[in-house]
């Protein structure tokens, strides 16, 4: 909704559609790869296959802050993306606005890789008992 009003507003007071830079989309698609590689990496930690030490609690509190801000930016880039290719679908018989669709949409598509990969490093940091959210052993 964010999205939509800001770029709506924007293209009212005559500055056009907003922009989606390929840099923004590649950057987003990288931070998707790094929390899908840190998921792996938590996830071998969590269940023992690595030879390897098990990670020591600060680090896992770092990957727990890591996997809810990316889950939260991924949400939001999400939303804002989508709304920014709303504002353009009157326009998408132009090449201008099938342009800034285009990119919209695959700017969205870069935001729920984060989100997916934000998800998938706080499934991995879940304990093996710890399937509703508490502690294994508790009651």
């Amino acid at each position: 909704v964010v999205g939509y009003g800001l770029a709506s507003l924007l293209d009212q007071l005559g500055y056009g559609l907003v922009r989606v830079s390929w840099v923004a989309i590649g950057l987003l698609v990288f931070l998707a790869v790094l929390l899908l590689v840190a998921a792996r990496r938590v996830r071998a930690w969590v269940s023992g296959d690595r030879p390897q030490e098990p990670g020591d609690a600060l680090t896992m509190g770092r990957f727990v802050a890591l996997a809810k801000a990316g889950s939260v930016f991924g949400s939001l880039m999400t939303g804002g993306y989508l709304g920014l290719a709303a504002v353009g679908l009157d326009r998408v018989g132009t090449e201008y606005g099938r342009g800034h669709v285009l990119w919209a949409i695959g700017g969205a598509l870069g935001a729920i890789a984060v989100l997916v990969g934000a998800l998938l490093l706080e499934r991995a940091l879940q304990l093996p008992g710890d399937s509703d959210g508490e502690a294994a052993g508790t009651s």
